[in-house]
């Protein structure tokens, strides 16, 4: 038990350690990302029909939890069911810009331009630019892809990899409690650090 707890103190530091050194890049790739998606977030423009049926107010129930999405109610009750545009776009961009930067500091951590053109060129994807328009889900999604990429962090900085593969498990299933697919970004991180 204490070689368990000492290894999860290693993992916490490493990641504090990366996010002091990342710290730079996660809030200026989120400003470009804030820029780049302004007019979504500013005059509220969503998909034409969850903009129909879900306004400013929704709360998950069963179609949610009947599709494997768990931990999305309990999300709900954290923000009151509260769907703001500006600030669901705000956090959904800082969970992907804090992503990038651990992404970042496993693949391109000498690279100042390779890194800031990889983010921007994820940032401003069309994947991202849909997520967003789906005003309701945005947090969760970018929620999610934040915690699959920890779960993979989690393995890298691991000493041991059973213990990083036993302390992965937790922000993993997390990820799929909020939306199962990101469960790739996990499994793809994980394969492109042993290749590279």
């Amino acid at each position: 038990m204490k070689k368990f707890k000492e290894e999860f103190i290693n993992i916490w530091d490493k990641i504090k350690e990366v996010y002091q050194g990342e710290r730079r890049y996660i809030v200026l790739l989120w400003i470009f990302a804030l820029f780049t998606y302004l007019l979504i977030s500013s005059q509220n423009l969503t998909n034409t029909y969850d903009g129909l049926w879900s306004g400013t107010w929704y709360r998950a129930g069963e179609v949610e939890m009947g599709s494997g999405r768990w931990l999305w109610p309990y999300i709900d009750i954290f923000h009151f069911a509260i769907q703001s545009g500006p600030v669901n776009t705000g956090f959904t961009l800082f969970m992907l810009a804090a992503s990038l930067g651990f992404a970042k500091d496993m693949f391109l951590k000498g690279e100042k331009i390779g890194g800031y053109l990889a983010g921007a060129a994820y940032i401003s994807s069309v994947v991202v630019c849909v997520a967003l328009s789906y005003r309701h889900m945005a947090p969760i999604s970018g929620l999610a892809f934040f915690l699959s990429v920890t779960s993979a962090c989690m393995v890298v900085y691991s000493q041991n990899i059973i213990t990083g593969i036993v302390y992965a498990i937790i922000p993993l299933s997390f990820s799929l409690g909020l939306y199962q697919t990101h469960i790739e970004n996990t499994a793809i991180i994980l394969l492109l650090y042993m290749v590279y």
